[in-house]
């Protein structure tokens, strides 16, 4: 069983790791891994990589997974309670409470590029949800994003 050449060929384009990649041989289809993954941080990472051309509500609904999944990490190791700042800020600005510009400002991400942005989020949330992270919390943060992407998002 292997994926499909082109879908192998759209997971190089994304750089995808060697560990991930031979995962997925395992599948017929990305699709199809996506369903029994088991790595929320891959799928976190792989939701981080697909934003070329996508537009800031898709980047908006992505953070917005993103900041459950701290959330979610957030009540299993409370002593990392001071990221919650971070979910806050995110989430106002998910919710269009404060602005893109207010949002860098205050997290210090500089980029005016829409996809690098979206990825540094990501990159924020991650970096500052977990110290103790598991693979129990990886499977729970799997299980979060197929609530809300039960299908692979395609790489555009």
């Amino acid at each position: 069983m292997a994926i499909p050449s082109e879908e192998q060929i759209s997971l190089e384009s994304i750089r995808a790791c060697a560990q991930a990649c031979d995962f997925l041989d395992n599948y017929n289809s990305m699709n199809e891994a996506w369903q029994v993954m088991p790595q929320g941080d891959w799928m976190l990472w792989y939701l981080s990589r697909i934003y070329q051309d996508m537009t800031t509500a898709n980047a908006k609904s992505a953070v917005s997974v993103a900041c459950e999944l701290m959330r979610e990490t957030l009540s299993t190791f409370p002593e990392e309670h001071q990221n919650s700042v971070v979910v806050d800020l995110i989430e106002s600005w998910v919710n269009d409470s404060i602005t893109l510009e207010n949002l860098r400002n205050s997290l210090n991400i500089q980029s005016n590029n829409t996809r690098l942005f979206v990825n540094k989020l990501l990159r924020t949330v991650v970096k500052n949800s977990f110290t103790n992270f598991n693979d129990e919390m990886k499977l729970t943060w799997a299980n979060i994003i197929r609530t809300h992407y039960s299908n692979i998002p395609e790489i555009s």
